[in-house]
């Protein structure tokens, strides 16, 4: 509700297919290899990205062009 009515109607399609990307590369759920916090740039902001120990931002820059989209 809040992501709702907080992001613009032009940017609710990039954003639903960008946060599923995450979702598969990054925040990932433990039967398909785990989270891959240390690699996570939103670990600051996340629950339970706090309570990892190690780097809070990744190691390397994010490069894959792919990761991020654009609708069109």
């Amino acid at each position: 509700k809040v992501l709702e009515a907080a992001v613009p109607d032009e940017y609710k399609l990039d954003l639903h297919v960008n946060l599923i990307s995450h979702g598969r590369f990054i925040c990932r759920a433990p039967g398909n290899g785990g989270p891959k916090c240390s690699e996570c740039f939103l670990k600051s902001l996340c629950a339970y990205g706090k309570t990892i120990k190690g780097k809070s931002t990744p190691s390397e820059p994010i490069t894959r062009s792919d990761f991020f989209v654009t609708v069109e």
